[in-house]
């Protein structure tokens, strides 16, 4: 591949977008150095990682940001024995090795224990916590050395801040004082590292002092009066001290550093690797990229020319592309025909773009499902090849490149891309070489694409059988191109029409048909009506697709209802048959009562025993048919995989949460669920759903939430039925749970007691219940007749 195809076909200027994605110069220095591949292992070496990154992406979770300086220069200084780094330069080494720490931490979190290539990208990115431990105690956030980095330093710096204000205050008292205008402006400066005041040139000889500098006119002098004089020459001394400490603290520090030279290497590497790859995943969310497979065949969906997408977007004009579809078998060349403007040479642009993206081993804007074969060599001879310095035609200029075409690819897989093959000469004799030269292509181990307006060429194509024809679509009663690649048909060139519609004379349009042969005539008004038939077929298509898409929505429309129906039932028939049998264990309990009471008497029924053998089968089998019509979740979660941590569905609040803990035998599960915790069974928890992959808008799950404001912490039950009273319980505790009450109370009553031990048969059983029982009697308490819980 040489640099004329990537010119041709914008490879430079895609790497340039991409490059608009990288944080730091060493990544966009990295990708500007990408190169397609001639060998698939090569190309792909990367992919694993851009996948990786991709599926992070798509998960929401964020990825840091690596933004760090190149160390190479700081490393090459640092590597003489006895040198010193100073502090910027030791900046540099810690933003890098932060930075590193930083990613090191994300990717290897429990999370992604399975992705191989995070696990690689650890080993290079190294483990700097020590070093870093270190140099955060010598270095502020701004990498300057702190004031307490040693004793010294920590005794000298505020020796230097004192002396300073006390010069500052002797030279604002001068200023101040100055009565004559002695002073070219009242402002305290420092030249030399020494403090200094403005002086009049005329008015030196009026203050006693050290003359440092002068300004560049020569009017004002920079003067230390001699009362600081003593004061400039302490800090001086004092900030030279200071310097020679910070010194001793650096050489020390470049010592431990130049024994992590190769860690730091390393480090730096993996840390523009990982750019690259944040680069690239971001490009790819942005622009709806997909890793295309290798095949035999072309099959592009919706493929979009990143460059050309990328420029409407900044044009806000993104919603005009027209994407191109494109499914090719069995072919050795394709011949695109069609008008003037309607996206031939775009179309080929594309298609050679996209092989030079897909063999760097990089995603192509496309739907998922596309392929691409995988070639040797691709080249690319499109546009005007005119060079006045070369002495070169327009023709002679193609004839050149295609001489070079042919004798590289003899014996290679090779891609072939030919902008207007056979033009700038006689139509008859260019059209003749043009069917040679793809001839010749076809017979070799090459796909060619090509664009012509020449008839010679589209017979020759339609009359080969590795040969296909296809045409970019043209609207005859607009005159506008459409921009749809058509394969299977020629196109015509409609060459008279977009004259006419650029308002060229109608006498020259009618002389110029006067010119065409009947044959010429002939052909051109098949292609047309060929043209217009597949205009109209493709809007049947559309418009059936509409329809077929309208009826599966209506269609999934009523299975949900269905399904909600079918739920909705089946809560009612359980609560049916919860209220059965609580009216049959009722009336059990009352039977027991009556014959208790008659057990002494002597005209006691016969079959006493086997009418509560009936009943108590009846109480039974409507236990079990209310256990049968339980809300359970569609996708049950098995009670041996559950673990603390895991996402998982709560049937009774319709909502996720986070599992937190487990009982030994995982019978019984505390979730959180918005902040709030909820114990319940593990029978009534589902799978969470994966998270949907979406470009820019986030669907959130919608959440149950009770506030405290709208829920009483009290729930009165007195006249109620055991099985309806216990279900409005159910309900009530459940909301009180998501609504963060730790205690409520629930009003029973006396009467006959039976209520109340429902209740308290209930609560003993439920999940998220601590503890409950009836206030102590007293003066003030309503005793039995009430219920307190804890939650």
């Amino acid at each position: 591949m040489n640099n004329h195809t990537f010119n041709v076909l914008e490879y430079s200027q895609f790497l340039s977008v991409l490059q608009s994605y990288a944080k730091s110069e060493p990544g966009r220095l990295r990708i500007s150095k990408l190169k397609p591949q001639a060998n698939p292992k090569k190309a792909f070496s990367m992919q694993a990682l851009y996948e990786a990154m991709v599926k992070v992406r798509e998960s929401h979770d964020a990825l840091p940001v690596a933004d760090f300086y190149t160390p190479e220069p700081v490393i090459q200084k640092m590597a003489p024995q006895g040198s010193v780094l100073d502090e910027l330069e030791i900046h540099v080494l810690a933003r890098l090795m932060k930075t590193a720490t930083t990613v090191r931490k994300f990717i290897s979190r429990d999370v992604f224990k399975d992705v191989e290539a995070f696990g690689k990208m650890c080993i290079g990115l190294g483990n700097f916590d020590e070093t870093l431990d270190e140099l955060n105690e010598l270095f502020n956030e701004k990498g300057y050395v702190k004031d307490d980095a040693s004793p010294t330093l920590q005794e000298l710096r505020p020796q230097v801040g004192m002396l300073e204000k006390k010069i500052n205050n002797k030279l604002q008292k001068i200023l101040k004082s100055d009565s004559d205008g002695i002073f070219q402006e009242s402002v305290v400066t420092k030249r030399n590292n020494r403090y200094v005041i403005p002086i009049r040139r005329e008015s030196k000889n009026r203050l006693r002092g050290i003359i440092h500098d002068e300004s560049t006119s020569g009017r004002t002098l920079f003067i230390a009066p001699e009362s600081v004089v003593a004061d400039g020459n302490e800090l001086v001394s004092t900030i030279k001290y200071v310097e020679n400490e910070i010194r001793k603290i650096l050489f020390g520090v470049t010592q431990k550093l130049r024994l992590h030279t190769k860690e730091i290497e390393s480090c730096f590497r993996a840390l523009t690797v990982y750019d690259l790859a944040f680069a690239v995943s971001a490009w790819a969310m942005d622009y709806n990229c997909t890793f295309a497979k290798e095949s035999k065949n072309f099959n592009l969906r919706k493929a979009r020319h990143p460059v050309l997408q990328e420029k409407m977007r900044r044009d806000g004009v993104e919603d005009q592309l027209i994407a191109l579809d494109l499914v090719l078998k069995n072919a050795k060349v394709l011949a695109i025909t069609g008008s003037n403007t309607g996206g031939k040479t775009v179309t080929i642009k594309t298609l050679g773009l996209f092989s030079l993206i897909y063999q760097t081993g990089l995603p192509i804007p496309a739907e998922q499902g596309s392929t691409l074969p995988f070639y040797e060599r691709v080249y690319a001879d499109i546009g005007d090849e005119q060079s006045l310095e070369q002495s070169l035609s327009t023709f002679s200029g193609h004839l050149k490149n295609i001489v070079e075409i042919l004798e590289n690819t003899k014996n290679k897989k090779s891609l072939i891309l030919l902008d207007e093959l056979g033009s700038g000469t006689d139509p008859v004799e260019g059209g003749s070489l043009a069917c040679s030269i793809i001839s010749i292509l076809a017979e070799r181990d090459c796909m060619t694409f090509l664009t012509t307006h020449l008839g010679i060429i589209k017979v020759f194509v339609h009359e080969n059988k590795s040969m296909v024809n296809a045409s970019v679509r043209f609207n005859r009663e607009t005159l506008e191109p459409e921009f749809i690649l058509d394969v299977g048909l020629p196109g015509a060139s409609h060459a008279l029409a977009i004259a006419e519609r650029l308002n060229i004379p109608k006498e020259v349009i009618d002389k110029a048909q006067s010119f065409l042969s009947d044959d010429q005539l002939q052909l051109e008004n098949v292609l047309e009506r060929l043209d217009s038939r597949q205009r109209s077929l493709s809007r049947d298509a559309e418009v059936a697709k509409s329809a077929r898409e309208e009826a599966v929505e209506k269609r999934d429309k009523l299975r949900d209802e269905l399904k909600d129906l079918k739920q909705k039932r089946r809560e009612m028939l359980h609560d049916a048959q919860r209220e059965a049998s609580s009216i049959v264990e009722n009336a059990r309990k009352e039977m027991e009562k009556i014959l208790k009471s008659l057990k002494n008497k002597k005209d006691l029924p016969k079959d006493v025993a086997e009418i509560r053998n009936k009943v108590e089968k009846k109480r039974d089998n409507l236990r079990d048919a209310s256990k049968k019509t339980e809300a359970k979740p569609a996708k049950p979660v098995v009670k041996e995989a559950l673990e603390v941590g895991q996402r998982v569905w709560i049937e009774k609040v319709k909502d996720y949460g986070i599992i937190q803990s487990l009982s030994v035998d995982k019978k019984k599960v505390e979730v959180d669920v918005g902040g709030l915790p909820i114990k319940v069974k593990a029978t009534e928890l589902g799978q969470a759903q994966q998270i949907e992959k979406k470009k820019v808008t986030v669907q959130s799950t919608a959440r149950i939430s009770y506030k405290k404001s709208s829920l009483k912490t009290e729930l009165n039950l007195i006249g109620k039925r055991t099985e309806p009273a216990l279900a409005e319980l159910e309900a009530y505790l459940d909301k009180s749970m998501v609504a963060g009450f730790h205690q409520v109370r629930i009003i029973h009553g006396r009467g006959s007691g039976s209520l109340r031990q429902a209740i308290h048969d209930f609560l003993r059983n439920a999940p998220y219940v601590e503890k409950y029982a009836c206030p102590q009697p007293g003066e003030n308490s309503p005793g039995d007749t009430v219920t307190d819980v804890c939650l």
